[in-house]
């Protein structure tokens, strides 16, 4: 583990490679290896380690994935919805006494403060929460060809020890624990394996998600101009961000493991089929004339 004078020296020997790859600004576009931008890197890695010494076992975890902003989140990828923010809590450079599940948002955010903030997990041994899926869209930037910040955080995660497995929580997805040997990586190190890994991300992908099935909806009718909030029950659901009444899709929300909601769009009266459809791909097959428009 990093005391403060071996990490602004890590911080300094991994400087070109982060150079090079165009990863030295912060959110404002200033320098983020001056004494002051590694000064705020070092506050929110020490922020993590101290809060897990303090708490030990009782430390949650931390919670990884990109801040959701204003731009369309089908564009942006990897986007930690306000929901989970509220619930869970954010952490920054300032923040001393937290018990987990904080995520990163800090007005000074670089790559080198996130780098930190990740080795500051595995030199901890904290358990990551993924509230992104380990979906293309959220993993890879087509656009501009090259890795999500999820997509780098998942490298870490993987290239030091940690494996997934679902968590508790259906709104946090899967989540990454520490099965391999405990290890203390640096920022050159991690910042290699990153470049190692850049053509290689399709193995960062979740295998395909169980087919979700439906039950049972409640209420089953409302009025044709919609605005009726439905729950939806069945199996298979905590993946599932859409649902279909015929040809319109609407958003789904406040997923657990056996049930939906979401609320009805406008559709003229009688009867009509529902699909669910997963973060995926996947969908449900159609409950025939679960919903009565009236």
């Amino acid at each position: 583990m990093f005391d403060e004078i071996t990490f602004k020296k890590a911080a300094k020997s991994a400087e070109s490679l982060y150079r090079e790859n165009g990863l030295d600004k912060n959110m404002r576009g200033e320098d983020a290896f001056t004494d002051a931008g590694i000064k705020v890197a070092w506050c929110v890695y020490e922020g993590v380690t101290k809060a897990r010494q303090k708490y030990k076992e009782n430390f949650l975890g931390l919670i990884a994935g990109g801040i959701e902003t204003d731009t369309d989140p089908e564009k942006q990828g990897a986007s930690i919805e306000k929901y989970v923010r509220e619930n869970f809590g954010t952490m920054d450079e300032n923040t001393r006494d937290f018990y987990g599940t904080g995520v990163l948002s800090s007005a000074n955010w670089s790559m080198l403060v996130n780098d930190a903030w990740l080795l500051a997990g595995v030199h901890s041994g904290v358990e990551f929460f993924l509230a992104s899926r380990r979906t293309e869209r959220n993993i890879w930037d087509a656009n501009n060809k090259r890795l999500r910040v999820f997509g780098r955080e998942l490298i870490g995660m993987t290239s030091f020890g940690f494996t997934f497995k679902d968590s508790q929580w259906p709104q946090l997805g899967e989540v990454a624990i520490r099965t391999g040997k405990a290890q203390t990586p640096d920022f050159l190190t991690y910042q290699k394996e990153v470049m190692a890994r850049q053509g290689k991300w399709r193995d960062l992908l979740a295998p395909p998600s169980a087919q979700p099935v439906i039950t049972a909806l409640t209420p089953a009718k409302g009025p044709a101009a919609g605005k009726t909030k439905v729950t939806i029950t069945g199996k298979n659901m905590a993946r599932v961000i859409k649902v279909g009444f015929e040809n319109t899709v609407v958003p789904a929300t406040d997923n657990t493991a056996t049930s939906v909601q979401t609320t009805t769009p406008r559709h003229g009266a009688g009867p009509v089929n529902v699909t669910l459809f997963n973060d995926d791909g996947v969908a449900s097959e159609p409950r025939l004339k679960a919903f009565t428009y009236i």
